[in-house]
C-alpha cells in the first residue's frame, strides 16, 4: 500500500469537508428562521397569518383560499407556535437542497476548496440578505438545474434532498412553482434523451409534490382550481400591481443589459466542450432571469433588490464556471456590474420603509448567533408571537360580539388575530388581489352563501391610489344589504350581519364608445355603477407578458371644476363598481350606507369622467373595443 499518496488524499478529503461544512453552517443559520420574525410594521405581513392558520385547519386552497400561495406558504414568512417546529424544519430541508445543489454546480470550478466556499457564502449572504426568501429559491433552481444538466449527480441522497427541496418550495409560493417547474422538465427531458434514462431528481419532485399537498390536508381534486385561480392571480399581477416609488428606481436596461452579458459568457465558451448541456444551462437561466425580472420589476418598489441578488447569484456562477484569464476577467467584470447594482439598489430602496435587510443577519452573523440562542433553549415562539400580538392590540381592544369576523379591505389581519377573535376570510382574503371579473365575483358570492361572516370589520382604503371603490368593489352592494354598521373601532366600521338581506338592482342606463382623455358626462341619480370594458392590443398583451403594459388613469371632473385622477385596474374594472357618488372615507360610506340620496354627498358626486394613462397607453389598450356603460344601483329598504 503507497501511504504517501493515501495521506495527501486523506488530507484533501478533510480540506474539502471542512469548506463544504462551514458553508453547510453558515446557509443553516441564515436561512432557517431559528428566532420568529416580529409581525410589527413597516411592512405590514399580517396576511401571512391566514396562511399559518388555513395550513393548521386543512382549508383548501383553490376554493377558501385564493391567494399567490401555495399549502405550505406559511413558511414564506414569520411563525405562530403551532407551526414553529413545522417552519424550521421545512427551511432545514430548503437550506440543505440550497446547500447541494450550490456545492455540486461549483464542482465543475477550477477554483481550489476554499475558492468554492467562497462563492457559496457570497450566494448565501446576497440572496439572503433580501427581506423576502425569493432570491433564496431562485437562486437555489439556478444551481440546482446547472448542476444537474452539467455534473449530473447520481447520488440517492442528493437527488432526493434537492428534489423534495424543490417539491416543497413549489407548494409555498407560486410564482416559485412557475420558476421551478420548467427546469424540472428540462432535466427530465435531458435525461430521456441523452443518458436514456429517467431523472432521479424528476421523479423525486413529482412523488413529493402530491405526498406533500396531500400532506398539507389538500385533495387531488382542489389541484385543478387551485392551479386555474393562481393562473389567473399571477395574470392580472402585470396590470394590477405595477407601480414605481420616488424614493428612486433602477434602470431596468442595466438589469437586461448584464443578464445578457452573463448568458452570453456563460454559453459561448462551453458552446464548443458540451454544446447541449450549455443550451441547455442557457436557456433555463434565461427563464430563470425572466421570471427574476418580471417579479422584480413589474411592482418597481424593494422587489429589484431581489432581482439584482438573483443577478449576483447567477454572476458567481457564471464566474465559476469561466476558463482562461480573458474569459475569467470579463465575467468578473459582469459580475462586479450587478454587485454594484445590487449595492446601489439596496442604498435607494434604504429610504422605503417597508424594505428591511438583514443584513445583521448575514453580514454580522446575527444567524449563527440566533442559531446558538435556539440551541442553547433562548427562543420562545408562544413568547414571541405574544409579544407582537400585544404590540399589534396597543391600548384599545377590538371588541365585538361572539361570532365569525373577517375585514375589509386588506392589512389589519393581525388586530383580528391579536383580539383572538374567530376569522372566517373571504378567499380571496386581500381585497386588491382580486384584479379579475372572476375573481370579485367569487368574495362577493361569498358573501352571499351560508358560510358568510357574522360581522365585519370594513374600512374604505386603497393602495397605489386606486379608486377606493374598486377595492372588491363587486362586493359593496352585498356589504349594503346584508350588514347593518353597529359601531366604529380603531379606524373600522363595525357591521353585523343582517337575518334578513336587503335587496338591489342594477339598471341599465347607457352605453358608450370610450374615447382616450375625452370626458364622458355621467346620468344624474343617486347611485351610479359602471362597467369599462377596456381590452388590451395586441403590443399590450405582449407587454403584458414580457414586462408591464401602461398604466390607466380614471380622472374624474366634480361641479366646481376640480378634477382627480385615480389608478385603474382595467380587469377589476370591467366587474363593475360605484362611481357616484365617490366614496373616500368610513364616513363617506356610513352616510352612503343609510341615504344614498343624502345630500352631504353632493360634493362627491362627479360630473363626467375620462379615461387617460402613461406614455404607450394608447398603444396598449384598443381604443376601438372600448366600453363603458352605466346602471343605476337601487336598493330596497335596507336602512330600516
Amino acid at each position: 500500500m503507497d501511504h504517501q499518496n493515501v495521506v495527501p488524499k486523506t488530507h484533501t478529503f478533510y480540506k474539502k469537508s471542512v469548506w463544504l461544512l462551514l458553508f453547510t453552517i453558515y446557509t443553516v443559520s441564515v436561512f432557517v428562521p431559528w428566532v420568529p420574525r416580529s409581525w410589527q410594521p413597516p411592512c405590514n405581513n399580517s396576511w401571512a397569518l391566514i396562511l399559518h392558520n388555513a395550513f393548521i385547519k386543512g382549508e383548501a386552497f383553490g376554493s377558501e383560499v385564493v391567494f399567490t400561495f401555495g399549502p405550505f406558504g406559511f413558511l414564506y414568512f414569520g411563525a405562530i407556535p403551532q407551526t414553529h417546529l413545522l417552519t424550521l424544519l421545512g427551511w432545514l430541508l430548503i437550506a440543505a437542497g440550497f446547500v447541494i445543489a450550490v456545492w455540486k454546480a461549483l464542482q465543475a470550478s477550477l477554483f481550489p476548496g476554499w475558492g468554492k466556499m467562497l462563492c457559496a457564502l457570497a450566494v448565501t449572504a446576497v440572496t439572503a440578505s433580501v427581506d423576502v426568501p425569493d432570491a433564496q429559491i431562485f437562486a437555489f433552481v439556478a444551481f440546482a438545474s446547472v448542476a444537474w444538466l452539467i455534473i449530473r449527480p447520481t447520488g440517492i441522497a442528493a437527488n432526493t434532498i434537492v428534489g423534495v427541496a424543490l417539491a416543497l418550495a413549489s407548494l409555498v409560493k407560486f410564482s416559485w412553482f412557475v420558476a421551478i417547474v420548467p427546469p424540472v422538465v428540462a432535466i427530465t427531458l435531458f435525461e430521456a434523451i441523452r443518458e436514456r434514462r429517467c431523472a432521479i431528481i424528476s421523479v423525486v419532485y413529482g412523488f413529493s409534490c402530491v405526498l406533500l399537498w396531500l400532506a398539507s390536508g389538500q385533495s387531488l381534486g382542489s389541484v385543478g382550481p387551485y392551479l386555474g385561480l393562481s393562473l389567473e392571480v399571477a395574470g392580472g399581477y402585470a396590470a394590477a400591481m405595477q407601480l414605481g416609488h420616488a424614493w428612486g428606481m433602477t434602470n431596468v436596461w442595466w438589469f437586461l443589459l448584464i443578464a445578457f452579458v452573463l448568458l452570453a459568457l456563460y454559453f459561448f465558451p462551453l458552446r464548443k466542450r458540451d454544446p447541449w448541456s450549455s443550451l441547455g444551462c442557457s436557456g433555463v437561466l434565461a427563464f430563470l432571469l425572466f421570471i427574476t425580472f418580471k417579479a422584480g420589476f413589474v411592482r418597481h418598489d424593494h422587489h429589484e433588490v431581489v432581482a439584482f441578488a438573483v443577478l449576483v447569484a447567477v454572476g458567481v456562477l457564471v464566474v465559476s464556471m469561466s476558463r482562461g484569464l480573458i474569459l475569467t476577467s470579463l465575467t468578473s467584470l459582469a459580475l462586479a456590474a450587478s454587485l454594484i447594482l445590487y449595492g446601489s439598489s439596496v442604498r435607494l430602496h434604504l429610504r422605503n420603509p417597508s424594505f428591511e435587510p438583514r443584513f445583521g443577519q448575514v453580514f454580522r452573523l446575527g444567524g449563527v448567533s440566533d442559531f446558538a440562542r435556539f440551541l442553547s433553549g433562548g427562543v420562545s415562539p408562544a413568547a414571541s408571537y405574544d409579544f407582537s400580538m400585544k404590540q399589534v392590540v396597543g391600548a384599545q381592544d377590538l371588541e365585538l360580539p361572539i361570532g365569525t369576523v373577517d375585514l375589509y379591505p386588506w392589512g389589519g389581519i393581525d388586530k383580528m388575530y391579536a383580539n383572538n377573535l374567530k376569522v372566517r376570510h373571504r378567499p380571496v382574503f386581500e381585497s386588491y388581489t382580486a384584479f379579475t371579473p372572476r375573481l370579485a365575483r367569487i368574495n362577493a358570492d361569498f358573501l352571499a352563501g351560508e358560510t358568510a361572516p357574522d360581522h365585519l370589520l370594513f374600512a374604505v382604503r386603497a393602495i397605489d391610489q386606486r379608486f377606493p371603490a374598486m377595492e372588491d368593489g363587486l362586493s359593496w352592494p352585498e356589504i349594503i344589504t346584508r350588514y347593518d354598521i353597529s359601531g366604529e373601532q380603531q379606524g373600522y366600521l363595525l357591521m353585523e350581519r343582517r337575518d334578513s338581506p336587503a335587496t338591489y338592482k342594477l339598471s341599465q342606463l347607457s352605453e358608450t364608445q370610450i374615447q382616450p382623455e375625452i370626458a364622458i358626462a355621467l346620468p344624474g341619480g343617486d347611485a351610479l355603477w359602471v362597467q369599462i370594458d377596456l381590452p388590451l392590443t395586441m403590443r399590450g398583451k405582449l407587454m403584458q407578458q414580457l414586462y408591464k403594459p401602461a398604466i390607466i388613469s380614471l380622472v374624474l371632473r366634480f361641479s366646481d371644476g376640480g378634477t382627480h385622477a385615480f389608478r385603474l385596474i382595467p380587469k377589476v374594472a370591467s366587474a363593475g363598481f360605484l362611481i357616484s357618488p365617490v366614496i373616500p372615507n368610513n364616513a363617506a360610506f356610513a352616510v352612503f350606507r343609510n341615504k344614498p340620496s343624502d345630500l352631504r354627498l353632493s360634493p362627491l358626486r362627479p360630473v363626467a369622467i375620462a379615461i387617460s394613462g402613461e406614455t404607450g397607453f394608447r398603444e396598449d389598450y384598443s381604443f376601438r373595443e372600448a366600453k363603458l356603460r352605466f346602471y343605476r344601483l337601487e336598493f330596497g329598504s335596507y336602512g330600516e
